[in-house]
């Protein structure tokens, strides 16, 4: 191949491609994992309802949300948990 001035140009190597995750597996998630390392809630519905992707419970934030929605259980957000509201 040339360039424009009629001189060649080297080959370019061929590009090695790499796995991104190289020894790394996934670990699926049961229900008994959410009591040790908490919920993995997603939204639900647009009463700012959420639901845990691993062991299926519903829950909603008492403070975001004053009317409960149907069987779900209060849980706290991460704006309202104890923890953030502690002044430094």
């Amino acid at each position: 191949m040339q360039d424009l001035w009629g001189e060649e140009i080297p080959p370019q190597p061929a590009k090695r491609t790499t796995p991104a995750k190289i020894g790394l597996t996934d670990i699926p998630l049961t229900a008994q994992d959410c009591t040790i390392f908490g919920h993995s809630f997603t939204a639900l519905g647009w009463q700012q309802e959420k639901v845990c992707t691993v062991c299926g419970i519903h829950g909603y934030c008492p403070l975001c949300t004053p009317i409960a929605p149907n069987q779900a259980q209060p849980f706290f957000c991460t704006r309202h948990t104890p923890e953030s509201r502690v002044q430094a």
